[in-house]
């Protein structure tokens, strides 16, 4: 329709030129992005105390999958062919 061309406010105060008021974004929809403050002071925290539980997690798990794999190739290299 040709309303969304036009600036013009609909129902008592017809023909009558308004503009289109910009929001700012709400709160809510600022999930998943760190602000400033927040990235600072997880960096402070980080070099203090190491790694996050979550991280730590990771890196046991890596570590582990390394152990395995070097385990069975070395008892592969023991019973032999």
């Amino acid at each position: 329709s040709r309303a969304a061309f036009y600036a013009m406010a609909a129902g008592l105060n017809t023909a009558h030129k308004v503009a289109k008021k910009v929001s700012e974004p709400r709160q809510s929809h600022r999930r998943d992005h760190l602000t400033k403050h927040t990235k600072f002071i997880r960096d402070k925290i980080c070099k203090v105390s190491g790694f996050r539980a979550c991280e730590k997690r990771v890196a046991t798990h890596i570590c582990e999958r390394y152990l395995t794999g070097w385990t069975s190739g070395l008892i592969v290299s023991l019973i032999g062919p």
